[in-house]
């Protein structure tokens, strides 16, 4: 039986000092840590990914618009056997099933927020 540990950082960017992203918005640390716990639970770790012994982070950028929905979801970082895909798979099943995030708050309009996520893969 294989050991593996995934560890999901949320970053947020703030596009000014007057946007607000969901971590500002809501119980953020009940928040992310639920999202964090979803996450892990769902992020499946290949047998090629086991056997590579990988170790370091995948890094997904993506936008939440307007609506609060995940859009435009990029590679930043990636360790290679499919690491970075999968992390983005496991976002858009959490953005199908899960809450809406908020969207950010800029002159009392809605706008949409730039995020960079990171998540440490060890299968050392």
């Amino acid at each position: 039986m294989y050991k593996y540990v995934l560890t999901l950082s949320l970053f947020l960017l703030f596009v000014s000092g007057s946007v607000y992203g969901q971590s500002q918005k809501n119980d953020s640390d009940k928040n992310n840590r639920a999202f964090a716990a979803a996450v892990q639970k769902r992020y499946k770790v290949s047998k090629a990914m086991r056997k590579a012994r990988l170790y370091g982070q995948v890094v997904v950028g993506f936008t939440v618009d307007t609506l609060g929905q995940m859009v435009d979801f990029k590679i930043v970082e990636d360790l290679g056997f499919g690491t970075a895909e999968e992390f983005i798979r496991v976002l858009k099943l959490y953005q199908e099933a899960g809450p809406r995030w908020s969207p950010g708050i800029a002159g009392g309009k809605k706008v949409a927020v730039p995020f960079t996520m990171p998540i440490t893969i060890d299968t050392r």
